[in-house]
């Protein structure tokens, strides 16, 4: 790496099972830095070997990554597992801690509590979650807290079984919210300083028919936008006290489109002028023009993912670029962000076996992503086109 305030490390997790033949194959974690002006092509170099890091957070301060292990057994125990890595700021190494059963299969994701205490996962598998508090040095300790969602509140499916998607603090009142596709609903629960989650049934969000995959807050938390993998819709919601109002629900493929399509993720803007999102089948990203004063949201702009089954995309600290990870074609793609035009520019495209979650992390240790604050510094990625 060279020296630089304005680089920043790309981090990507990825699926290494079940073994690919005649394909690129993914060994675990990978990352690389970038600089502003005309770098060097952009290199992926395996940071650490790992099973299924399908999605990795960066501490705030930089120092540390936890990442989700996917599967349905780890470390010879049922269920899934949840790996913490010491991560060194000024070269991006990464430096295994030790690892906790995630509380049940498939796990997802994982978030931060508010204060970064805890950790909190969410298993697709076995819809259930678990809160890993966070010990001296970064290391992962027993649960202090093993939650599903409550029996007899209200579901969109009443007939389904839950499959957590992910877990998203909110930013003003503390709680945290997750995203159940199986039950087309966003939880939200009351956490405690002792990292105990309860969920608060009567605020319950149904989306019958959407499939919540992924929620994101627009900056001034007033918003919530929550992202249906089933129906490939943008909800909106404002905020009203305890509770959330919906106001709009927006398509995020192209109204001539007939064929398969599976939204995958959403981000905002650190303006919050932008909400973008991607779409798996369609194989694209749209982004879509917010109105604060109004809530409104319009699709502005639909853009070729420039790869296969992208699953996930992540802005760039400053949210001048965006990232794309196409999953089925073994390559990320990046974009440069035109906010006064509302586009996507296609730069450039950089390989990686099975991209499953990328984030960056600015050059000094801030995280940029998953996280919904704005990002602390501007990155230029450079030009391929």
């Amino acid at each position: 790496m060279d020296d630089g305030a304005d680089q920043a490390q790309i981090v990507v997790g990825s699926y290494t099972e079940p073994p690919r033949n005649g394909e690129r194959q993914a060994q675990g974690i990978s990352g690389g830095w970038t600089a502003l002006g005309d770098a060097p092509d952009l290199l992926l170099d395996l940071l650490a070997t790992s099973r299924n890091p399908t999605y990795v957070i960066v501490s705030s301060d930089g120092g540390t990554l936890y990442a989700v292990n996917e599967v349905a057994a780890f470390d010879d125990l049922d269920g899934g597992g949840v790996s913490a890595y010491r991560r060194d700021i000024a070269t991006g190494a990464l430096e295994f801690l030790n690892s906790r059963p995630s509380g049940g299969t498939f796990p997802c994701h994982l978030a931060f509590s508010p204060d970064e205490r805890f950790v909190i996962v969410v298993n697709y598998g076995s819809g259930t979650g678990t809160v890993l508090p966070r010990l001296e040095g970064g290391r992962l300790g027993p649960a202090t807290c093993n939650f599903e969602p409550l029996a007899g509140a209200s579901v969109g499916r009443q007939a389904q079984v839950s499959h957590l998607h992910m877990a998203c603090p909110d930013p003003v009142s503390g709680c945290v919210l997750v995203a159940d596709l199986g039950l087309d609903a966003v939880l939200i629960y009351a956490m405690t300083a002792a990292g105990q989650l309860t969920e608060q049934a009567d605020r319950r969000i149904v989306a019958i028919g959407a499939g919540p995959r992924h929620i994101a807050f627009h900056p001034s938390g007033d918003y919530l936008f929550v992202l249906g993998e089933l129906d490939n819709t943008i909800l909106v919601l404002r905020r009203n006290a305890e509770h959330f109002v919906a106001l709009s629900v927006t398509s995020t493929l192209p109204g001539a489109f007939n064929g398969v399509s599976s939204a995958s993720a959403i981000r905002v803007s650190p303006t919050g002028r932008h909400i973008m999102t991607a779409n798996r089948g369609h194989d694209s990203v749209a982004m879509f023009a917010f109105d604060h004063e109004t809530g409104a949201l319009t699709l502005c702009h639909i853009e070729p993912s420039r790869g296969r089954t992208p699953r996930d995309i992540c802005l760039a600290p400053g949210g001048q670029y965006l990232a794309v990870a196409n999953q089925g074609s073994d390559n990320l793609a990046i974009f440069e962000v035109d906010e006064e035009r509302s586009r996507l520019v296609f730069l450039r495209t950089v390989p990686v076996a099975s991209p499953a979650c990328i984030t960056f992390v600015a050059s000094g240790g801030a995280a940029s992503a998953p996280r919904n604050a704005a990002s602390p510094a501007h990155v230029q990625l450079p030009r391929n086109r």
